[in-house]
């Protein structure tokens, strides 16, 4: 038998998907045996896939504790204090984390995307829901200059909150280049 991609090299070796024959040049070591490199590179892994129901668990998980990270946000984090930063910063993480188990752990760059904007829509959705309460729509205009000095800090706060959010849900994962 002689290897597909280089036919001048004899071989005995099979792909175990295609059963095309391969030489050690082409050989990709699998948990199920070996394969061409075409085959490996079809195959998507289990941990990338995500049923839809999966994904609403994300959306709604992140919607709900964005929300709930901008309330503590507000309530204790007043100010510029490092320790308030950096407990944005690590709730954030505790976040991403949360989302990422209760979704079944599919880590796959779709996921985590909808991940980052499920939590950022739920800090943009209670950021929305506190311009209505306390500015209604006639005095939002003339007081959002004057609320801009609170919002700064806990832009910052949000901004690393979701920072920690994406390094809390890609924890320890190596990517294939």
């Amino acid at each position: 038998m002689r290897c597909a991609a280089h036919p001048h090299t004899e071989t005995r070796l099979q792909c175990s998907q295609c059963e095309k024959p391969i030489c050690p040049k082409c050989m990709v070591t699998c948990p199920v045996g070996l394969k061409c490199k075409t085959c490996v590179n079809k195959t998507e892994s289990h941990v990338l896939k995500a049923s839809p129901m999966q994904y609403a668990v994300a959306i709604s998980l992140g919607m709900v504790a964005g929300a709930a990270a901008c309330w503590a946000t507000e309530s204790f984090a007043m100010g510029w204090s490092w320790i308030t930063l950096v407990a944005a910063y690590l709730g954030g993480m505790l976040i991403g984390k949360l989302i990422q188990r209760a979704s079944g752990n599919k880590l796959s760059r779709r996921m985590a995307v909808v991940t980052m904007a499920s939590v950022a829509g739920g800090i943009l959705a209670y950021w929305a829901y506190t311009m209505m309460v306390f500015f209604p729509p006639g005095v939002f205009l003339y007081s959002f200059d004057a609320s801009l000095p609170v919002m700064g800090p806990l832009w910052l706060h949000h901004a690393l909150l979701l920072g920690g959010c994406w390094h809390g849900f890609y924890q320890g994962v190596r990517f294939r280049s």
